[in-house]
């Protein structure tokens, strides 16, 4: 199943699939994608007869209703080898169907991995081969110029989860949440709890006092933007409750709790970016369940559902 850094990397280009363009600078011609707008389509690739297969996402840039460019999308976090066979079905059928040049980017956060996935596939002899376009570290990520990634909040965040576990780690996050200020509160909170999720222990805790010390009043909205709800509150509570029954055991028992809200309502927020409407009932259920494992599913399935019976079933 996928992961949450997963399916959260695939929402960036599905929210704002704008930012596929300058990733494709250096193999793409620049008149290719004049005037062209990018939309999300199918990433389905059915044959004749089984099987069938699914891209992450698929894009397709559009010159007055013409198709112009089709880029599939590929999120790999670790080394999968039938993913190299996979990947010129995706060029070949996406060909066949609208009939203009396609580019299967796959996108890294691991040189390992990128390194990997750039192979070239020998689909033949001669010159019969196919390379996938690899966005990782320091393959086009890396070589973007500093104020073209600041101006696109997702961007900056793909930027930063690619640099989480380099030396730039807290420089790249630091941007991130620079640029992605500008954007709504559950649009904030997402890509935050994302961009947490990736970075290494000792840049999250400095990136993390660097808020509380832009704002040290922790009740007020503009910290509550920058901070992980669940963790804070979870550490309050378990004070509050080891004062009163041991001070060990109740702050356990608050941070579980404190997690367990913040999951739930990071859960609410991808809902509601995603315009999906739940019940009362729905809602209920969720900001009173205490397993991580179910909630965390629910997470992933939320960021590709567009009705509440995709989540819960």
């Amino acid at each position: 199943m996928p992961s949450l850094l997963h399916e959260g990397i695939v929402e960036l280009f599905r929210s704002r699939p704008e930012i596929a363009a300058p990733l494709l600078a250096t193999t793409v011609e620049p008149e290719l994608l004049k005037g062209a707008h990018p939309a999300v389509e199918s990433a389905t690739f059915d044959q004749s007869r089984p099987p069938a297969y699914n891209a992450d996402l698929a894009l397709v840039f559009r010159r007055h209703a013409a198709p112009v460019l089709a880029v599939i999308i590929e999120v790999q976090l670790r080394r999968r080898g039938n993913k190299l066979l996979v990947w010129p079905v995706y060029a070949a059928a996406t060909r066949a169907r609208l009939a203009c040049p396609v580019v299967v980017m796959v996108v890294c956060i691991s040189k390992s991995v990128a390194r990997w996935a750039a192979h070239v596939v020998r689909l033949g002899p001669g010159a019969n081969t196919f390379q996938a376009w690899v966005v990782g570290p320091s393959a086009s990520l890396g070589m973007l110029p500093a104020d073209e990634i600041a101006s696109l909040p997702e961007l900056a965040v793909l930027h930063a989860l690619a640099s989480a576990r380099t030396p730039q780690a807290l420089d790249a996050a630091r941007v991130a949440v620079r640029a992605i200020s500008v954007l709504d509160g559950h649009q904030v909170r997402f890509w935050y709890d994302l961009l947490c999720s990736a970075l290494g222990r000792a840049a999250r805790e400095a990136l993390e006092e660097e808020m509380i010390q832009a704002n040290p009043k922790h009740d007020t909205p503009a910290v509550r933007k920058w901070m992980a709800i669940g963790r804070e509150e979870g550490r309050e509570e378990g004070r509050e409750e080891g004062r009163e029954e041991g001070r060990e055991e109740g702050r356990e028992e608050g941070e579980a709790r404190g997690v367990a809200l913040g999951r739930a309502e990071a859960l609410l927020e991808v809902l509601s970016a995603r315009s999906v409407e739940i019940s009362k009932k729905q809602r209920a259920t969720v900001l009173a369940c205490t397993d991580l494992p179910t909630l965390e599913t629910w997470i992933r399935r939320a960021a590709s559902a567009t009705r509440a019976s995709e989540v819960f079933k």
